[in-house]
């Protein structure tokens, strides 16, 4: 797999999404802090490159959506108009913005090379914005380099100040009201839509689901008042330091990412790490709006619908090889990104699974001198949402600052590079993927379970149900009464040290999928791929 850099001339990209169609951000940049892992940069050529990959985002053309664009994709010479799907993920958590927990609130400005000491999270190369977008390239190179049809398709990201970053405050407005800081700088910093008063009820913040944030409204805020509020944050609140003082312009974003989060690490829902795709609606309440915020944008391609949809909508008509087939591509899925980056996505639930359409009846894989032949149904399914991964790049660890001690999720592990040496280390896990995508799925099937007779259940429900499973054989999401067995983000960290036998590779052994192995010859028009063949790029 080829990893270099190109010098592109980003002159009409650049204008074309700072333009009256554009998507409402400023100060685009190529400079993304995370390169420092892997090149050689100078004061003269940081904000000169890109990655180099097979399709490139050449010019943003129409709007579709907040999100979605028709553009100009470079492939060579030969360019060609298409839909992408633009991600806006913060490169600061949104909700300690709004309560005043960093202690600069300028953050009109971007990360350069030669300021890195003004930047604290923006700088760090494991923001979880940049982890995200430096898999999905990783993802995409696996696509076109090996031909693994679950790597998505990437055409490049930039930062950029997004005008106005929109998200969804819905669970963690009780606590917003109560803050000082907000209180004294709505409307001017930021803007809920809705009236708020002081008054509104209060409660412990302790078990809130983290922001979800969503599509972004074209709102043009021109002028920002200088404030000095350095006297004015909350005392009580611990404070993150950020030096982020030389202003640009305005920006306008929308997205979803894993990094925000509602008081530290105390909470999990499967909205802790929201998809990209999810978008705010004119119907949402609660919406807040933040002027000039600071974004990594990744362009993508523009996929169908999440797999929580697709089971919200089509679950009771899905035949057992349909259900056989969409796990099964997941679980390819992962093992391929652990032989090849050791990659532990660590929050997948079932609106981090995308799919595209596919003309092709089956897919061939061939692991461990077994060929499976995979019906598809029509769809191709691919993890998305990377912000809170942990995987290796030749010879480097790159981990979500989501793991960093004043992270949202700082006690799931206790590892490099953020290990404390006065606790037992815990390393990534290989079986948390699936135990936590098991239990998403049991939301979708633990109405249809008749606990006293669950050894006749189908196949599909008994194998959701062992991922769900601890290494006691318990059931580490509900106890048998019904109730909840760990309360929020204690369930991810009890998966992380008590579920041990649910990696990708111990399934595929599992007799569920042996229904997909074939000992025919193969059509060779089917797309195969041959998973052992597939480089291990960790060193």
């Amino acid at each position: 797999m080829e990893f270099t850099y190109i010098k592109p001339d980003h002159t009409v990209l650049f204008q074309s999404v700072i333009g009256v169609n554009g998507m409402g951000v400023k100060y685009p940049q190529n400079y993304i802090p995370i390169y420092n892992q892997f090149f050689s940069l100078t004061s003269n050529n940081y904000n000169t490159i890109r990655l180099n990959h097979k399709h490139s985002l050449y010019e943003v053309k129409n709007k579709v959506n907040a999100n979605i664009f028709n553009c100009t994709i470079q492939t060579g010479k030969i360019q060609k108009e298409q839909d992408v799907y633009f991600k806006y993920s913060p490169l600061l958590d949104p909700l300690k913005y709004i309560v005043g927990r960093y202690k600069e609130y300028d953050i009109g400005s971007l990360p350069q090379y030669t300021r890195l000491q003004e930047h604290a999270k923006c700088s760090d190369s494991n923001n979880s914005a940049y982890i995200d977008g430096m898999f999905n390239y990783l993802s995409n190179q696996l696509l076109h380099y090996h031909g693994f049809l679950h790597g998505l398709e990437f055409y490049g990201s930039f930062l950029a100040i997004k005008n106005t970053f929109e998200c969804n405050i819905s669970d963690d407005i009780e606590y917003i009201v109560q803050s000082d800081f907000f209180n004294q700088h709505n409307d001017t910093l930021f803007h809920i839509n809705i009236p708020i008063t002081k008054s509104s009820p209060k409660r412990s913040r302790c078990n809130k689901p983290s922001l979800d944030i969503g599509e972004v409204t074209d709102i043009s805020y021109d002028t920002m008042p200088s404030l000095n509020i350095s006297d004015s944050i909350e005392t009580e609140l611990e404070l993150v330091y950020l030096n982020v003082t030389q202003s640009t312009e305005e920006t306008t974003i929308n997205s979803e990412c894993s990094s925000v989060s509602s008081k530290t690490e105390e909470n999990n829902s499967d909205t802790s790490s929201t998809s990209g795709y999810s978008t705010i609606t004119e119907d949402d309440d609660n919406i807040a709006t933040l002027y000039s915020f600071p974004v990594h944008v990744i362009a993508m391609e523009k996929c169908v619908e999440t797999l929580d949809d697709y089971l919200s909508h089509h679950k009771e008509s899905l035949c057992e090889d349909e259900w056989r087939s969409i796990l099964f591509q997941v679980v390819m899925t992962l093992l391929v990104y652990q032989r090849t980056f050791h990659l532990t996505h660590n929050d997948l639930h079932t609106n981090n699974i995308m799919y595209t359409h596919t003309h092709h009846t089956y897919l061939v894989y061939t692991w461990n001198d077994i060929t499976f032949k995979v019906p598809t149904f029509g769809k191709i399914y691919k993890i998305i949402d990377f912000g809170r991964a942990i995987y290796r790049f030749r010879g480097r660890i790159l981990c979500s600052d989501s793991f960093h001690p004043k992270g949202d999720a700082a006690s799931q592990y206790n590892c490099e590079p953020y290990l404390n040496k006065q606790k037992p280390c815990i390393e990534p896990n290989f079986s948390f993927d699936l135990c936590r995508l098991g239990c998403s799925l049991f939301d979708f099937i633990s109405d249809d379970i008749d606990y006293n007779t669950v050894k006749d259940t189908d196949n599909t429900h008994r194998i959701i149900l062992e991922w769900c499973q601890d290494d006691k054989g318990r059931n580490i999401l509900v106890k048998q009464n019904g109730e909840e067995r760990y309360p929020d983000f204690k369930l991810y960290k009890m998966i992380a040290r008590t579920v041990h036998t649910h990696t990708p590779e111990l399934e595929l052994n599992k007799p569920y999928f042996s229904t997909f192995i074939t000992q025919e010859h193969v059509d060779t028009t089917l797309p195969t791929m041959h998973i052992n063949a597939f480089t291990n790029y960790i060193n």
